[in-house]
C-alpha cells in the first residue's frame, strides 16, 4: 500500500523540484547520484539515509560529481514561499529546515569532504527582498504588516542557493517553527523546531540552457552581469538568465553565462 504521505502536494512539490534541479545540474556533463531516490529514508521526515559507521544518518538529496569539478551534495527545498519574520532579528524573509537537520547535514560534510549546498525552489518570491524601508515601516500596525507581507509576495518562481556553512553561521533557532502560535503542533522533526536564516543572504539562480562560451559572471537582482563574448562587442549587458556550474576554492557558487532570448 502506498504511504499517503506520497500523495500529498508538499511530498509532490518536492518531488518535483528535486528531479528539476537534478536533471538541470547534470545537463552539463556532469553525474548526479540522486539519494532522494533511495529506499531507505527517515520515517518521520521522509528524507533519504545514509550507512554510517554510526548508524545510518539522514542525507542531502544528491551528490553532484564531475572530473573537473569537486564533488558537493544538494539538499532541496520547495517552499510554496519564504517566511516572514516581523521580530528580531528581523523584520526579514527567512528560509529555513528541521533544526536536526543541521547537524546531520554538518556530519555529512565534514565526514564526505564534500561541501553541502542547500537550493531553495520558491514558488512566490518577494518584490522586496530586503522587506519594506526602515524608516518607513516604524509606525506600522499590525494590520500594515500583514499587508505588506501579503503584497510583497507576488513575485515568480525562483532558485536560491546557500551553502551549509553560511546557514550555520547566520541562522538562529527557532523552537516554535513551522507551526507557531497557531499550530503548536507542528514543531519541526523530533520536535525540535527549526534552523532560519535570512533569504537576503542565499544567491539567486536563474535556470536557463547552458550555451558556450563560459564566463564567470555575478548575480545583480533579477538580472545577471556577464562578460560579452567578441563576437557580440565589448563591454558588459544584461543577460535575463544564468545558471550554477561549480563551487570555487572559497566555497562560492560560481556561474556559466547563459544567453536568453535576446542574446
Amino acid at each position: 500500500m502506498t504511504d499517503k504521505f506520497y500523495l500529498t502536494e508538499e511530498w509532490l512539490r518536492g518531488d518535483n523540484a528535486q528531479k528539476q534541479w537534478a536533471a538541470f545540474v547534470a545537463q552539463p556533463g556532469r553525474l548526479v547520484l540522486p539519494a532522494y531516490g533511495f529506499s531507505g529514508i527517515d520515517g518521520e521526515s521522509k528524507a533519504p539515509l545514509l550507512l554510517t559507521a554510526d548508524g545510518l544518518r539522514v542525507s542531502p538529496d544528491m551528490l553532484v560529481l564531475a572530473l573537473s569539478e569537486p564533488s558537493r551534495w544538494h539538499e532541496v527545498k520547495a517552499k510554496a514561499r519564504p517566511t516572514w519574520r516581523r521580530n528580531p532579528p528581523g523584520p526579514r524573509w527567512e528560509h529555513g529546515f528541521d533544526y536536526s537537520l543541521k547537524a546531520e547535514y554538518a556530519m555529512v560534510e565534514k565526514k564526505s569532504g564534500s561541501p553541502v549546498f542547500i537550493i531553495v525552489q520558491e514558488e512566490r518570491s518577494p518584490l522586496h527582498p530586503d522587506g519594506p524601508e526602515p524608516g518607513a515601516c516604524q509606525s506600522w500596525t499590525t494590520e500594515d504588516w500583514c499587508r505588506f507581507e501579503h503584497d510583497d509576495l507576488q513575485g515568480e518562481q525562483m532558485w536560491l542557493s546557500i551553502r551549509l556553512t553560511q546557514v550555520e553561521n547566520l541562522g538562529c533557532h527557532r523552537a516554535d517553527w513551522p507551526g507557531g502560535k497557531k499550530e503548536p503542533h507542528r514543531r519541526g522533526r523530533n520536535g525540535q523546531g527549526g534552523w532560519l536564516w535570512p533569504r537576503s543572504a542565499m544567491r539567486c539562480v536563474h535556470v536557463a540552457e547552458l550555451c558556450v562560451p563560459e564566463r564567470v559572471t555575478t548575480a545583480v537582482s533579477s538580472k545577471v552581469q556577464c562578460e560579452v563574448p567578441e563576437q557580440q562587442g565589448p563591454g558588459i549587458k544584461q543577460c535575463e538568465s544564468a545558471a550554477v556550474a561549480e563551487v570555487g576554492d572559497d566555497g562560492d557558487w560560481k556561474q556559466r553565462t547563459l544567453w536568453g532570448d535576446n542574446g
